[in-house]
Formats: structure tokens, sequence, C-alpha cells
């Protein structure tokens, strides 16, 4: 017999709207039932819907395929990628190395070092021969299979992370941002490693989580976040062992992947975090919104006001879990740092909804 612990909840349970809709798919599910499929369920269920609102996306973007993502319409017809503009202006094309010396003026790939290599990681199917278009869209078509597995790959762990309610989800597979922004930029491979992260250290093994933290954040600064929420739990229930060992494991795989490439190649490799410091308020930031209503934000500099105002939500958040009258989830208050850094940030890019689902389901 399943553990209670193992039994899933069946959303005609629990969702008024599914179970006053049930009767035209069978009805609610009986006292009876197999609940141990629940999770495999959930995850058959989860693949076929992302499947079909991922190749929604593809479907989005073929007319800036057909013309090997160089259509100056992109933002009209709203099938502009990251994945196929950056294959030609950052090197890809000519088969450089992300963070390599180049001599023609070609800029550096200005992401951190593991979402680098993810970039470069199919040039090595498509060669430098060939029709460029053709190798454009190869290029897109590779990159596009990669993030549909990393986005499996976030749904089996998010699944794993909340056993007792794996519909839930399902709404990381069927997300209308799958299909808007899933193939817009490589975002679903940070995803996929916080959602590991956040399942390895609900298992019990920091060593695991620290890794997988430090590799996300090797891939994007957010799943670094992971740790201030584990130093803030444990601020309150004075439990450090396993955040010590976490942040331990993040710096150790952080450094692994990140000081090779800053021996061989210090300028590609400082791009990310040079451009990070000297960018100012970008279209989509909260601030922006506020120069145009008047606010004279420019007095001071963007990144002082974006950091600033991200400190002080931290601290909220932190004095919040201290006044909790229960220490609360992990996944509910990485939701929230989260959510603060997006709406804080200087800079504001679509493909940032994706960060929060499987937080929001993990809430």
């Amino acid at each position: 017999m399943a553990s209670p612990m193992a039994i899933s909840v069946a959303p005609t349970e629990d969702d008024p709207f599914v179970a006053a809709h049930a009767e035209s798919v069978g009805g609610e599910v009986g006292i009876r039932s197999q609940r141990s499929w629940g999770r495999a369920a959930a995850f058959m269920v989860g693949i076929i819907g992302a499947a079909l609102v991922f190749s929604a996306g593809i479907v989005m973007r073929a007319p800036c395929a057909a013309s090997g993502f160089e259509d100056n319409t992109a933002f009209v017809k709203l099938c502009y990628s990251d994945i196929g503009k950056l294959y030609t202006t950052r090197g890809l094309d000519k088969g450089y190395f992300p963070y390599a010396s180049r001599t023609d003026g070609t800029p550096y790939v200005e992401y951190p070092v593991l979402q680098g290599l993810l970039m470069w990681a199919p040039t090595v199917v498509v060669g430098t021969q060939g029709p460029l278009m053709d190798r454009t869209v190869r290029y897109y078509a590779i990159s596009s299979v990669a993030l549909f597995a990393l986005l499996l790959l976030a749904l089996w762990a998010t699944i794993a992370t909340s056993p007792r309610r794996p519909w839930d989800s399902v709404i990381l597979a069927v997300a209308p941002s799958i299909a808007l922004v899933g193939t817009l930029n490589w975002d679903l491979l940070p995803v996929a490693l916080l959602a590991l992260a956040v399942l390895a250290w609900t298992r019990e093994q920091p060593w695991i989580s620290g890794v997988l933290i430090g590799l996300g954040t090797a891939a994007k600064v957010y799943p670094g976040f992971l740790l201030l929420v584990l130093i803030v739990v444990a601020l309150r229930t004075k439990q450090w062992s396993g955040t010590w060992r976490a942040a331990a494991g993040a710096a150790g795989a952080w450094s692994l992947v990140n000081l090779p490439v800053a021996w061989l190649f210090p300028t590609g490799w400082g791009e990310f975090y040079r451009l990070s410091s000297q960018r100012t308020y970008d279209f989509g930031s909260l601030w922006i919104a506020l120069r145009f209503l008047g606010f004279p934000i420019d007095r001071w500099p963007a990144s002082l006001v974006a950091s600033g105002t991200f400190v002080v939500a931290l601290i909220a958040i932190a004095w919040l879990v201290w006044r909790a009258p229960v220490t609360p989830r992990i996944g509910s208050l990485l939701f929230l740092v989260v959510a603060a850094f997006c709406l804080t940030n200087k800079v504001y890019s679509p493909q940032y909804a994706l960060w929060l689902l499987p937080l929001i389901v993990l809430a």
C-alpha cells in the first residue's frame, strides 16, 4: 500500500471548476481509484500538453525561420528569437567559441558560461559550411529540441518535488509563456537546473542541491537566489548544516565551470559582467514606467537603484519569514524572491516569465 505522503490529490477533489466539468470525461475520481498512477499520469499529460504548446511556439516563429531570422519585421510578426539572431551576430555561425578572442570585431557572447556553452554546442553539428540561412534554421531547430528536453526535465523535477499534487505541475507544461517565449532565449536551462536543485533539497541531498545551484548560477544569476532562501530559513530554524553544504557545492560547481574559461578567455568571460554593470533602465522594467510617469529616477545610477530596492525587498521577505507562525515552504519563498528580482531589476526580458513557472507550482 502506498504511504499517505505518496498518495496524490486528484484535481476533482480540490478544484470546483474541474469537478463541475468532470462528467464529460468520466466523472470525479472514485474512492477506489489507483492513486499511485497520479504522478505518472500527470507527467504523461504534461508531456503531451508541453509538446502541443511548445510546437505552437515553433509555428509562431516560422515566418522568421523562413528568412533565416533576418526578417526586419520580426517584431510585427511576433516571431523574433534571440536563438536565430545571436547565431549570426555573435560569431557562432563562423565557428567562434563564445568567449574566445576574435579579430573581426564580432561581439562576444554576453551570457554566463554554461548558457554560452549551450549556445555553442549546436554549432558543432551545424558546422560552418553551406548557405547561412539553412544553417541558421538547423541551429534553431537543434536548440529548440534541447530546450524542449529541458522543459520536460523541469516538469519531471517539479512533479517529483510535489508528489501529492502532481497535476498542479501541468501548469508549467501548458502555460502560454511556453509558446510565446520558450524559444526566445535559452532560459529553460536555468529553469530546469533550479527545479532539480529544489528537488534535491527537498530530498535532503544538500550537496547535490548545491552543485545544481552552482550550475544554474553558471547559466543565469537567479538560481543562486535559492541559497539566499536557504540562509534566511536557516536563520530562523538554526539548522545550518545543510545550508553550508549546499553553499560549498554551489561554489565548487560554479568555479569548476567558470574558472577555466575565465583563465583562458578573461575578456570574453567578463563581457556578461561588464554589460550587466553598464546597462541602464531598459524597456519592460518598472523603472522605465516610472520615468514615463515623470519620476526623476535618472538622478541615481541604475544599478544602485535596482540593487537597493531588491535588497529592501529581500529584507521584507526575511521579516515575513521571521514573523510567520510556521516556517514557510522553500518554493513559496523562492517565488517571492525571484518575483521581487524581476520587479526591481533594471532590465526585464519577456523570457523571465519562464523563471516563475515551476515556482508558481511549488508556492
